[in-house]
């Protein structure tokens, strides 16, 4: 199973990224848009595990209260075939700090992720265009209210990949 942990997005929230996706998407029509239903923020990538006990049990432990992320610039991750666009939040500390006890709760459970710096966003399109300054471009902040935490099961096939949703928790109100 290829598993991850995400900051599901809410529907309206959805419906306003995928609005600002149809308004980007005149910059370059040829990348890779993102359809509604993949939209998250990724908290921990575990990669393929032999099923998902341990990262529930992980991820039970986790705990925080409700808040919200503003979302209010686009950025870029360069790629060899095209950049993977993305919506970037403003840095929040309850979300670095609920980020960093998932990883030591997912080590406890003898799950080690890659080490490399957590980087929070929300992919909008893949094989992005080099020549567009994403960066630049104006953006009306989005607030993306922070409820649950989800592990997700990443399932690819020939028509892309789909995501499922395997255990959720819930956060103080």
């Amino acid at each position: 199973m290829r598993l991850f942990i995400a900051l599901p997005v809410t529907r309206r929230c959805r419906e306003q990224i995928w609005g600002l996706s149809q308004r980007l998407q005149k910059w370059d029509p040829q990348a890779r848009w993102e359809r509604p239903e993949k939209l998250h923020l990724t908290l921990a990538f575990l990669g393929e595990q032999p099923d998902e006990k341990a990262a529930c049990e992980a991820l039970s432990r986790v705990e925080g209260r409700e808040f919200a992320l503003t979302f209010s610039h686009l950025g870029r991750f360069p790629g060899e075939r095209g950049d993977v666009i993305f919506l970037r939040p403003q840095q929040n500390p309850i979300l670095i700090k609920m980020q960093k006890q998932l990883v030591q709760e997912l080590e406890q459970e003898g799950i080690f992720l890659e080490k490399r710096p957590f980087s929070p966003h929300i992919t909008l399109a893949r094989r992005g265009s080099k020549k567009v300054s994403w960066e630049r471009l104006p953006l009306s902040p989005l607030m993306l209210p922070v409820r649950t935490l989800s592990l997700m099961e990443s399932i690819p096939s020939p028509g892309g990949t789909s995501y499922r949703t395997l255990h959720q928790i819930h956060l103080e109100e």
